[in-house]
């Protein structure tokens, strides 16, 4: 099984995806919205994903929430062409080869009141939205969290460690440096912190369980602290 059923309506797929030699760990998340799917990070696409799928419900969305997770979004495009496309102005920017069907910047959506997105202003070049599910009070992130654990190959282990990110929750030094306005990701933050959730997913390692709110702000001291 690839699907991994990790709260109740949540499920994720786990990938590595290479990128500049490291060996990334990588998680897709499908999130149940009546007999519908949302997709959301689509990663590497194959049969037996498809078929796992397909016994959850139909695939009604794909959903790249930041500017640099569309790798593998045009293998899910080809798979799900009924699908509606989600993307981000900033993600269209970069892949210029993808159309969406829909470009997110805080309209309303289709997902009702199962699934609440939330933008994280302040770092355009990455435009990531959080993406909060009430149910079961889960938060995921794609790249402002990271929760990386050995093992790891030694080259991703070097470079996890050289951008701060590696055996601990926390937001790297490219993220970090891709903020030109500290102060409007304080006011997401913020908001964000407000929510009732007792678990975060992040893409790249492992999920949050214990303790999810406390750990997250306390990772946060360089946002508020520094």
């Amino acid at each position: 099984m690839l699907l991994v059923k990790e709260n109740e309506g949540l499920w994720r797929y786990k990938y590595t995806c290479p990128m500049l030699g490291i060996k990334f760990p990588s998680s897709t998340y499908i999130i149940k919205i009546g007999q519908k799917l949302l997709v959301v990070s689509p990663g590497r696409w194959d049969e037996q994903l498809s078929s796992e799928l397909s016994e959850l419900g139909e695939v009604g969305w794909l959903f790249t929430p930041n500017a640099f997770h569309h790798v593998f979004y045009h293998q899910w495009q080809r798979a799900y062409p009924e699908a509606e496309h989600w993307g981000l102005k900033a993600t269209q920017k970069r892949a210029k080869t993808l159309q969406f069907s829909h470009l997110y910047h805080g309209e309303r959506t289709p997902f009702g009141d199962s699934v609440e997105l939330c933008l994280l202003e302040g770092a355009p070049s990455v435009s990531e939205v959080a993406i909060f599910i009430p149910q079961s009070k889960s938060l995921i992130f794609t790249d402002f969290i990271f929760n990386v654990n050995p093992p790891q190959p030694w080259f991703t282990r070097l470079m996890l460690q050289m951008v701060g990110v590696y055996n601990r929750v926390g937001t790297s030094k490219i993220f970090r440096s891709s903020v030109v306005d500290k102060k409007a990701l304080q006011k997401s933050v913020i908001e964000i912190l407000k929510l009732d959730f007792d678990r975060v997913y992040p893409n790249h390692g492992q999920p949050i369980t214990k303790d999810a709110q406390q750990t997250l702000e306390q990772s946060l001291g360089w946002l508020f602290n520094g």
